[in-house]
């Protein structure tokens, strides 16, 4: 049990340097202080913290697939820079937003506080081990986060642990929903080590012992339309030669069906 912790620790260890050290938050000051599309309202800034397959309207479309969030404790497993803990907000939730790495973290409460967005609580920590009580949320999300937990049984089990019965968890990843090839790098992961990849049916086998699985869609038109218009020459984007190669590679898996983002909506047993 030692070593198989130690292992966890170690992939943990190495996808929190892999998002980390590129100056999130100094990117981001600089953006905004050329006015970032002249817009610094909490509206005009949600595309810039939504890094998921889909952008923005693919949170939007997560949230609506959940039960009425006003007045609800949400906590969201692996926020980034917290688009989605802002989407939260926007709707009357209480958001909270947890990541591994703490330079997504410092860049959630700078440009949340830059662009005047409703409060939010953001703090560091892991997905298999969440620093709350028992039964803390009405609901949670997780948005391209399991592609980088090895131990989807043991993220379950805390996620059960702390939505309160009849409650949801809304998970939006990319999975294995095919036979097809597969190569990397990938944009999540640098080196197959960091990258755990698995079919909805995993992860519903993973959840079993806490929730019951209520709903689920696949996502692979809206996934490689997605793709096309981030790499359109025709509305160039700074995107690094490394991270061109990772987006072909996931463009291919998507188009040969052996991957797809994926919306699950579990729901807390009683």
């Amino acid at each position: 049990m030692a070593a198989e912790t130690s292992e966890l620790w170690e992939v943990e260890a190495r996808v929190a340097a892999y998002y980390g050290g590129v100056g999130l938050v100094e990117r981001i000051e600089e953006d905004l202080a050329r006015g970032f599309n002249g817009d610094l309202s909490p509206e005009g800034a949600r595309l810039y913290g939504s890094f998921h397959i889909g952008g923005a309207e693919a949170v939007e479309r997560l949230l609506d697939a959940m039960p009425p969030l006003a007045g609800q404790a949400v906590l969201d497993i692996g926020c980034g820079v917290g688009g989605a803990v802002r989407a939260l907000t926007r709707r009357g939730a209480l958001g909270w937003g947890l990541d591994l790495t703490p330079e997504f973290i410092a860049a959630a409460r700078k440009l949340s506080r830059m662009i005047g967005a409703d409060p939010a609580v953001f703090e560091v920590g892991s997905a298999l081990a969440l620093p709350y009580r028992d039964r803390a949320f009405d609901h949670a999300i997780m948005l391209h986060v399991g592609m980088n937990v090895a131990d989807k049984r043991g993220a379950m089990a805390e996620a059960g642990r702390v939505i309160r019965p009849g409650g949801a968890f809304a998970i939006y990843d990319i999975m294995r929903v095919g036979a097809g090839e597969v190569t990397e790098p990938l944009p999540w992961a640098g080196e197959a080590e960091s990258s755990f990849l698995d079919s909805p049916g995993a992860y519903a086998t993973a959840a079993a012992l806490w929730f019951t699985e209520a709903a689920r869609v696949t996502r692979s038109e809206e996934g490689i339309a997605f793709l096309e218009a981030l790499t359109d020459p025709a509305e160039p984007r700074p995107i690094s030669e490394a991270m061109r190669e990772k987006i072909a590679n996931l463009d291919a898996a998507f188009r040969s069906g052996a991957l797809a983002p994926v919306e699950m909506i579990l729901t807390r047993r009683s």
